[in-house]
């Protein structure tokens, strides 16, 4: 019998839905306070001379994104306005996405989930991040890969349709306009000890400066036997003879006097007239004026001479996010009374970056508490965004997204906390187990959980009143399929009773112990019972 015609036709293709990429254009970060005025959004910034954003578009247009989303604050929409007109044929769509009253990632990410902008959101968890965070020393590294052309087709004279570059030999791009770019005595191009730099419209440059790595600003002037290494000079600064300038970010109209040597990590604000004996201070920024504490509530202000230097209140660095590794949320030695964020004296030894990421994840989780329909997907998004704004590590997330849970005003009673522990499955779900099989995915899974143990460890030690409900939060945790028993059994082994943690005696790790032994010791029995089980199971087969 012959088979029916329609059997032979080609099932038709289902069609997938256009990819659209969410570009954030504001810096939430007030690392960058010294730069605002020149470069009050993330996306104005300079790589190569070329606004950040406009790199990340030139890239997206080579990929299968077909639709954009620019989202920014209603402080900057007006910078926004202009990059939607330069880009707007690059793309099938080029929306732009004013948010009014946001101050952070979180906040665009729920403003866009309210608009319906973001629907159908599916959570993925085979997708790696780049690693690659926003702060100076990443601006500094990024600059020189561009300059170095390691992104090709990523390049200067090919990714900002409003300007012209010509790219030389050694990595030289200079910016132009007509004849604007003004090389004093025509052999600066020639000289073999510059590479790898990037020059603005009518900059000069003595013909005996030394530049490596670097992106120079229109209109600056450099003079004679200036050494410049790794570093970011804006637009209209006038720099002196014999200086030397090493791994530096400067601002706009900036002016250098001669013979000075700008110390390394060193970032100066705009309109500084830099003092030659001004004396090293780590971890701070050079402001002309002192800053608006108000409005920059994280940093503080000093006059030294005839400049501000600016410190984050915490003691962090400017100019990178990372400090040491450590995460704390209490005072050495005292019980933490505080809900929610962390105070000056609590985050002392915290990492920015996870000071700033656990600060986000609280308060997204206490506004999805206080709205009537707690969407999880929502929520993972929110989290998931503020990790990549952040740059933690997958142990810093697990950790710290456990860490805001415990913190929350609802979860001052075992009870409650548990009815929002069932509520809030999908979430705890999501990033403490796995859907995928595999050796690695197992040893991924089992981190987590332990990050997980070891933020309801640092609450054990620093909250007297949260010790008697520790025992049954784990356990309820390993019933909701939350927690497995290796990970917990793994987590109590590594308990250090044996020296003292964060200003606590031994004797608080020792009680943790003690309180977890019942439960530790019923998981060990389980498994040796499973594997007697196994083993007679497997000689009657024999």
């Amino acid at each position: 019998m012959t088979p029916p015609s329609s059997a032979f036709k080609k099932a038709t293709k289902k069609e997938e839905p256009p990819l659209t990429a969410v570009v954030i254009l504001d810096v939430f970060d007030q690392r960058f306070a010294p730069i605002q005025e020149s470069y009050p959004c993330i996306g104005t910034f300079p790589i190569c001379n070329v606004p950040s954003i406009n790199l990340v578009l030139s890239w997206l247009m080579r990929t299968e994104v077909k639709n954009v989303l620019l989202v920014v604050s209603g402080l900057n929409a007006q910078h926004a306005e202009k990059v939607l007109n330069e880009w707007k044929l690059a793309f099938v769509e080029l929306t732009l996405v004013v948010c009014d009253g946001v101050t952070s990632v979180g906040d665009c990410m729920r403003e866009m989930v309210n608009r319906e902008l973001i629907t159908g959101i599916e959570i993925r968890r085979d997708i790696t991040t780049t690693g690659i965070a926003f702060d100076y020393e990443s601006l500094i590294i990024l600059n020189t890969l561009m300059l170095e052309r390691w992104f090709y087709p990523l390049v200067p004279e090919r990714s900002d349709p409003t300007r012209f570059f010509s790219a030389n030999p050694r990595n030289l791009y200079l910016e132009e306009e007509g004849n604007e770019i003004c090389i004093k005595a025509n052999t600066w191009i020639l000289n073999d000890s510059c590479s790898t730099v990037a020059l603005g419209v009518k900059t000069k440059i003595s013909y005996d400066t030394t530049i490596r790595n670097s992106c120079i600003g229109a209109h600056t002037e450099i003079s004679s036997k200036t050494r410049i290494f790794g570093s970011i000079i804006g637009k209209n600064c006038k720099i002196g003879e014999n200086c030397q300038i090493e791994y530096a970010f400067i601002g706009d109209n900036v002016t250098i006097p001669s013979g000075t040597h700008i110390p390394k990590e060193t970032i100066i604000g705009n309109g500084v007239v830099y003092p030659k004996d001004l004396p090293t201070i780590q971890h701070s920024a050079i402001f002309k004026k002192a800053i608006d504490e108000d409005k920059y509530e994280k940093l503080s202000s000093q006059t030294v001479g005839s400049v501000h230097v600016v410190k984050y209140r915490h003691g962090g660095p400017f100019w990178r996010r990372a400090v040491d590794g450590r995460t704390n949320f209490a005072v050495d030695g005292e019980d933490s009374s505080s809900e929610g964020t962390t105070s000056e004296e609590d985050d002392e030894g915290l990492d920015d970056n996870v000071r700033q990421f656990y600060d986000e994840v609280f308060e997204s989780m206490e506004k999805i508490l206080e709205s009537e329909n707690q969407v999880m997907r929502n929520l993972i998004l929110e989290i998931n965004s503020s990790k990549l704004a952040c740059n933690v590590s997958p142990e810093e997330v697990a950790k710290n997204v456990f860490a805001a849970f415990l913190e929350l005003p609802h979860n001052q009673e075992l009870r409650p906390t548990q009815a929002l522990i069932e509520r809030w499955n999908e979430l705890f779900t999501n990033y403490y187990q796995s859907s995928s099989e595999g050796q690695k995915v197992d040893e991924r899974k089992q981190k987590s959980q332990i990050n997980l143990l070891l933020a309801v460890e640092e609450k054990f030690v620093r909250e007297e009143g949260f010790r008697a409900r520790t025992p049954n939060l784990v356990h309820f945790l390993y019933q909701q399929d939350i927690l497995d028993d290796n990970a917990i059994i793994e987590w109590f082994d590594s308990i250090d009773i044996s020296t003292v943690t964060d200003g606590m005696e031994a004797g608080v790790k020792t009680d943790l112990k003690e309180r977890m032994r019942r439960i530790v010791d019923w998981l060990k029995e389980d498994e040796e019972e499973e594997s007697s089980g196994e083993e007679e199971e497997s000689s009657d087969e024999e």
